[in-house]
């Protein structure tokens, strides 16, 4: 039996794949980074506030800068998000990406934290 593939289908199917595997990456350095927060965070008391926050990052993974973008109207809650961010530092494992997904997703990110 002689099975034959184009040139096209190969290239894409080759996409699809490192297509799934962005997406794995991605999906495992987002839960690495919520357990992190997790751990570093102790919001203070107060029911259904949330801050909007960019982080800036670094390639090697060092959150160089963090900027409130929608206050929660609690000073104390807010502050608490980017004191646990500053107190992380770093998220070594973002040098395993490779630059463009590392532009396109971690250079600069809005997150929300409620």
């Amino acid at each position: 039996r002689v099975l034959f593939r184009s040139v096209q289908a190969a290239k894409a199917a080759d996409l699809a794949a490192k297509a799934e595997a962005r997406a794995a990456k991605l999906k495992e350095l987002d839960s690495l980074f919520s357990q992190r927060m997790g751990i570093l965070w102790m919001p203070p008391e107060g029911d259904g506030l949330s801050v909007e926050v960019l982080i800036e990052m670094l390639p090697n993974g060092t959150i160089s800068n963090t900027v409130v973008t929608r206050s929660s109207g609690d000073l104390a809650f807010d502050n608490s998000v980017l004191d646990a961010l500053r107190t992380m530092g770093r998220i070594k494992e973002v040098e395993e990406l490779d630059q463009e997904t590392f532009n396109e997703v971690y250079r600069e990110r809005r997150v929300t934290f409620q």
